[in-house]
């Protein structure tokens, strides 16, 4: 994976002293979602403190998840966590004066949460008025939906969480993950856009025999400099990279340990270097496949045997 492998090389590559592993080598993915939930909250605590200061903060670290469909959706407090994380990134963008970010906040927390109520409640008035204002607005828009249709056994995700039957879904961006039950092949990632009020569009993820490896065969879709999810899984690497990293500059610092400080410096600033790169290439891929005749699909889903 694109991520076990940046930050293998991020925290293991400087680092002479095996106290500086952590934690070792055969435990590194547990650590990316692990360490990801940890920042994450530790994130929406700081923002709390501090709103505007944490907007950028809590950016990163709610896109984080985006890599983590299986295993969010399977964790039912963390996944409450992240939409917790987006209405707090709402609240401090209209505090810091952006109402058009703020709506744009809300507006992807809504469709995210699959129907769910949010307790926007919970961050005050003025939240929950903004909640329930862009609420009444996307469904005074209407509902699509998207027919997944899967040549075997597969595992559906939309937004991170996992669905076996998809009610109709607000017009606007989704995240959709479909992977093959048995494990074969890599998942089709996607970013469906629903642009039409009542219109049906389909999405195909086959899994085809060759060479006697099992590979997934998606739709064709648009040319991008890096796959989504190795985008995705870079940010997430880089992130947990310079959490470490800067973990080891505290702890090193404090004892004046000149060596495990450089090294420590290393991680953060590799980790740093994995963020923008990954942040970067998934801008502009994303930004072309919105602007290059990208798909508008609408969901509900049917299996194909």
């Amino acid at each position: 994976m694109v991520a076990s492998l940046v930050l293998w090389t991020i925290l293991a590559g400087p680092a002479e002293d095996p106290s500086l592993a952590q934690p070792p080598a055969p435990v590194v993915e547990a650590l990316e979602y692990g360490a990801a939930v940890e920042h994450l909250t530790a994130t929406i605590e700081r923002a709390n403190r501090d709103p505007v200061e944490s907007i950028d903060a809590l950016t990163e670290a709610i896109a984080v998840f985006d890599g983590f469909a299986p295993q969010l959706s399977a964790d039912v407090e963390t996944l409450e966590l992240r939409e917790f994380a987006r209405l707090s990134l709402a609240r401090a963008q209209r505090i810091a004066g952006r109402p058009e970010l703020a709506a744009e906040v809300m507006d992807t927390a809504i469709r995210a949460s699959l129907g769910a109520e949010l307790p926007a409640d919970r961050l005050g008035p003025s939240v929950l008025a903004l909640y329930q204002q862009r609420l009444a607005v996307l469904e005074a828009q209407g509902y699509a939906t998207l027919e997944v249709s899967c040549e075997a056994p597969c595992r559906i995700f939309i937004e991170q969480r996992e669905v076996a039957s998809v009610p109709p879904l607000l017009l606007g961006r989704y995240d959709v993950w479909v992977a093959d039950v048995a494990g074969r092949g890599e998942p089709l990632l996607e970013q469906v856009e629903l642009g039409v009020a009542g219109e049906a569009r389909q999405l195909a993820f086959g899994v085809t025999q060759i060479g006697g490896a099992a590979l997934g065969q998606p739709q064709p879709a648009d040319r991008r400099l890096m796959p989504r999810w190795a985008s995705v899984m870079l940010l997430a690497a880089g992130t947990v990279a310079m959490a470490a990293g800067a973990t080891v500059v505290t702890t090193a610092g404090k004892a004046n340990d000149n060596p495990n400080l450089l090294a420590g410096a290393a991680a953060l600033g590799g980790g740093a270097a994995a963020v923008i790169t990954g942040g970067v290439v998934l801008s502009f891929d994303d930004h072309r496949a919105r602007h290059g005749g990208g798909r508008q699909a609408t969901l509900s889903w049917t299996l194909r045997f």
